[in-house]
């Protein structure tokens, strides 16, 4: 899948074009440098683990539901990480993501 950058200041897109790769029930590690969407329905029961700086696609209508059922975040990104996460054009996809134990549902814990 290709996403164009949007401009929010200047209301045009960007001429840089962006390959994602789609987030998959299977999915458990999002790589350093790398652009991910998310189409329809993903539930990873085991959470998810951002390594270095990750940008996320939220298509419409998609849901991903990340939990873990240990003590760790059901999204963990550690300091020094980063996850951007972007809506698409009517905005209407959904993040739930819970920790196990107390643990936060998007935080710093965890591998």
């Amino acid at each position: 899948m290709a996403y164009r950058d949007y401009d929010a200041k200047t209301g045009t897109f960007r001429d840089t074009v962006r390959e994602c790769a789609f987030v998959t029930d299977e999915t458990r590690v999002l790589e350093d440098g790398r652009w991910y969407a998310v189409e329809g329905t993903v539930a990873i029961p085991d959470g998810l683990t951002v390594k270095g700086s990750v940008h996320l696609i939220l298509c419409d209508g998609a849901s991903l539901t990340a939990n873990c059922t240990n003590a760790l975040p059901g999204v963990s990104v550690r300091p020094g990480n980063t996850l951007v996460i972007y809506g698409q054009t009517a905005g209407t996809g959904t993040l739930t993501a819970g920790g196990g134990s107390g643990a936060a549902g998007i935080g710093g814990g965890g591998a």
